[in-house]
C-alpha cells in the first residue's frame, strides 16, 4: 500500500507492507524509495509517528542516494566492460606488489554492474569483483577499493588486524575512502 507523509516540508511517498514481523522496519532504497514493513497490529498513526522520529535519517538517506545517483548518473553506462577491465587490471597490477609479502597471488578480476557495493572478494577462488560504476570515481578511490578487497584475502573481517594490513599497504586509505562518498550539501 502506498502512502505519503510530509517531513520537514517535503512530501515523502512510502510503501507500507503489513506482515508478520516483530518490529517496524524502515528501508530507504538506492532508488530513493522508502519502504516500511510492520506487524498488522501497528496502526497508521503509529507508523507516521515512527516516520516523524526518523525524519532526519530518512531525508539524509534520500539525499545521499540521490547525490550518488546524480554523480554516477549514466556516465558509467557509456563505458564498456573492456574499458573498465583495462583500467581496473592496471590498478590491480600497481597495487598487488604491496601484498606480495603476505603471499597473496594476483587475483582474477570480475566486473559487474553492482548498485549496492563497490567491490567484493572471494579468497577461496582468488577472485575480486568490482562494480562497473567505479569507473567514474577518482583513480585513488579505485585503488582504495582494490586494496580493501585484496586485504580481505588476509583478514576476512573488518577487525583491527584487517585495518593494520590496509594501513600498511595504503597509509592514506581513509582519505581515499571518502572519495567514494560524495559529501551532502
Amino acid at each position: 500500500m502506498t502512502k505519503t507523509i510530509v517531513l520537514n516540508g517535503r512530501e515523502i511517498t512510502y510503501e507500507l507492507e503489513h506482515k508478520r514481523v516483530k518490529n517496524v522496519n524502515l528501508r530507504v532504497r538506492h532508488d530513493c524509495s522508502v519502504y516500511i514493513s510492520a506487524n498488522h497490529r501497528v496502526t497508521d498513526s503509529m507508523i507516521e509517528d515512527f516516520l516523524r522520529r526518523k525524519t532526519r535519517f530518512i531525508l539524509s538517506a534520500i539525499d545521499r542516494h540521490a547525490k550518488i545517483a546524480k554523480h554516477a548518473d549514466t556516465s558509467y553506462r557509456t563505458v564498456s566492460i573492456e574499458q573498465c577491465r583495462r583500467v581496473f587490471e592496471q590498478i590491480m597490477a600497481d597495487i598487488h606488489p604491496a601484498f606480495q609479502e603476505y603471499g597473496i597471488a594476483m587475483p582474477k578480476l570480475v566486473i559487474r554492474d553492482m548498485a549496492s557495493q563497490w567491490g567484493s572478494c572471494s579468497p577461496k577462488f582468488s577472485r575480486i569483483t568490482l562494480s562497473k560504476r567505479l569507473i567514474v570515481m577518482p583513480h585513488e578511490a579505485i585503488e582504495y577499493v582494490v586494496a580493501h578487497e585484496i586485504a580481505h584475502f588476509i583478514h576476512s573481517d573488518h577487525s583491527a588486524r584487517f585495518y593494520e594490513v590496509l594501513s600498511d599497504v595504503m597509509p592514506d586509505w581513509k582519505a581515499r575512502r571518502k572519495l567514494l562518498k560524495p559529501p551532502l550539501d
